[in-house]
């Protein structure tokens, strides 16, 4: 089976973008959710000192 190096190419590029989105999606999933939980333990820690 003969693959034409521009196809090869094109394609590593494509796998390429999509590791690289994979990466940021997860990083930003994992920046939203430091934040939501640091916001909500900041929560509990005002609810405990209040009651």
């Amino acid at each position: 089976m003969f693959i034409p190096v521009q196809v090869l190419k094109k394609r590593n590029v494509l796998i390429v973008i999509n590791n690289q989105r994979k990466l940021l999606a997860s990083l930003i999933d994992n920046i939203l959710n430091e934040v939501y939980f640091s916001d909500v333990s900041k929560m509990a820690d005002g609810v405990n000192v209040n009651s």
